[in-house]
């Protein structure tokens, strides 16, 4: 059964531990405004997953995203691996590969696939 925007929204604040106070709405961001980054969008992805019995994979397919785009920012130094092997590959040639562009994640896009996903699911 696909859920209600405000079922989903309490699945996010009991998973990820947001104050009932903070208001989540579809245009809330998930990195910038609920300080999920790294494995723990990861985690937090295959929770969706598992909850809903669907599957995310590939993310770039199911997420409509481009080839150098990235759904959350790796946790520690700031800087994603792929962006360090291609500062490197670009110190040896004069052709530059464009770095990683973080996707502003709303929380209102992953309703919408979940919801998509469980749609596709019922026919």
């Amino acid at each position: 059964m696909t859920p209600t925007f405000d079922e989903f929204a309490s699945f996010l604040r009991e998973r990820l531990g947001v104050r009932k106070k903070q208001v989540i709405t579809p245009k809330t961001l998930l990195e910038d405004e609920l300080g999920v980054t790294g494995d723990d969008g990861i985690d937090l992805l295959e929770a969706v997953e598992r909850q809903y019995a669907i599957s995310l994979s590939p993310l770039h397919e199911t997420f409509s995203m481009q080839p150098n785009e990235l759904l959350f920012q790796e946790e520690g130094l700031g800087i994603h691996v792929g962006e360090l092997s291609r500062v490197f590959k670009n110190l040896f040639r004069k052709i530059k590969e464009p770095g990683p562009v973080m996707r502003k994640f709303q929380v209102g896009e992953l309703y919408e696939v979940v919801c998509r996903l469980k749609q596709q699911q019922a026919r």
